[in-house]
């Protein structure tokens, strides 16, 4: 997986461990541009942040990203679209009921 992306997620329920950088591509802060390359990274906060030094192909002007690991809680789109807590009882439960049919 590439890791070049900035968080954009919107609250649709889907949610687990992911990576606060997904979407839209990384650009350069200073030609907007998309090519880079990694010149140094460094794990920090236990592995839970990402420290990655780059530099753009296009510009050769050096910068910082900063990539985080969220942990976010299960989250059901009910079919009036409430959203609900994931109960995995509840999902263990209803499997058991179909394949008691």
């Amino acid at each position: 997986m590439d890791l070049r992306f900035w968080l954009k997620w919107p609250d649709n329920g889907f949610s687990g461990i992911r990576l606060a950088q997904l979407w839209s591509p990384m650009r350069c802060p200073y030609c907007h541009l998309d090519e880079d390359r990694v010149l140094d990274t460094r794990t920090a906060e236990g592995g839970y942040l990402i420290r990655r030094r780059r530099v753009c192909t296009n510009c050769n002007r050096r910068f910082g990203t900063i990539e985080k690991i969220e942990q976010l809680t299960l989250r059901v789109v009910k079919r009036d679209e409430t959203r609900e807590p994931l109960d995995r009882e509840k999902i263990r439960r209803g499997i058991e009921r179909a394949c008691s049919k």
